[in-house]
């Protein structure tokens, strides 16, 4: 079997998609181009490490664990070119369901941005760690477009190209209020907060590192929020 550069390096399927059309794009530079796309795509897949080494970590607690790939995310077929707001809260409602069929008390834990949806119908409890409300976080992301690589229609942001309608859409979301929330911020952060940590913020390095002392203060609070909500 042949096996790819992008493969090798462990990339998900968009990412490989996407590196082989910048490679067809710049010709001669592909292969400068290419280790670019590899090094932005593992940065992507450190971060979502971090949140996988929380899920291990609750899995030691005894709590049942789950991280969806929804659109634009991950796996999933549908790209962060194409994806819209429309499409997440519709993969997200469909997931609800699934989990409603299993008959279980549900928590659902946000991350930044995907705080942004996590108002789900069904759930029991809610629990954030470094939320921000659309129009903050679409600065963040606009912080490092490559206007090089964009287009009128799509901005290229950390190594994708991402969709203006989409950032427009965010733009204008508001983080939503459920009624059992338990939010945890860093202590630079002086939003108002249950509680402040010490640590340091992974999503803003170049090279996010690993951090299993907050992955295992993040996945003891979880689990202690969802024991004071009735759930386990």
């Amino acid at each position: 079997m042949f096996i790819t550069q992008e493969e090798r390096a462990g990339l998900s399927r968009e990412a490989r998609v996407e590196a082989m059309r910048l490679r067809e794009r710049h010709g001669g530079d592909a292969e400068t181009v290419c280790n670019t796309e590899i090094k932005r795509a593992r940065l992507f897949t450190k971060r979502r490490l971090f949140w996988q080494s929380v899920m291990d970590a609750l899995d030691r607690h005894g709590g049942g664990v789950v991280m969806p790939d929804l659109p634009g995310m991950g796996e999933h077929p549908l790209g962060t070119h194409e994806v819209g707001i429309n499409d997440i809260e519709a993969a997200l409602e469909t997931f609800c369901d699934a989990l409603a069929n299993q008959g279980r008390p549900v928590l659902v834990a946000g991350f930044r941005a995907a705080c942004l949806f996590d108002s789900l119908p069904g759930a029991s409890a809610n629990w954030r760690f470094a939320p921000e409300p659309g129009d903050r976080l679409v600065r963040t992301l606009l912080r490092t477009e490559m206007p090089e690589e964009s287009t009128e229609t799509h901005a290229f942001i950390n190594g994708q190209l991402v969709s203006r309608a989409f950032l427009d859409d965010m733009a204008r979301l508001p983080l939503p209020n459920p009624a059992r929330l338990r939010t945890l911020r860093l202590a630079t952060d002086r939003a108002e907060a249950d509680r402040h940590v010490e640590a340091s913020p992974l999503w803003r390095h170049a090279e996010p590192g690993e951090d299993p002392a907050l992955a295992e203060l993040l996945a003891k609070d979880i689990m202690n929020w969802a024991a004071t909500c009735g759930i386990s």
